[in-house]
């Protein structure tokens, strides 16, 4: 979560690096797979989870426009 705080703030205060928005992408990818995938029973407030999707969306959009074509 410390990850994900300090690209917060990184978005917010400044216009990121390539290589930031691909650090980015790449912690939000780690985070939902540590959510979705493991057996980690922790709850989180809706407004708390609402924020990180909404983060991770705003994300994805800039960082489809530079990532490689798969």
């Amino acid at each position: 979560m410390a990850q994900e705080m300090y690209f917060r703030h990184l978005y917010a205060v400044q216009q990121p690096s390539l290589d930031a928005r691909c650090d980015s992408w790449a912690n939000y990818q780690a985070l939902f797979g540590v959510i979705l995938h493991s057996n980690v029973n922790m709850q989180l407030p809706n407004g708390w989870l609402w924020d990180i999707i909404d983060e991770f969306v705003c994300v994805s959009n800039p960082y489809s426009a530079v990532a490689p074509p798969r």
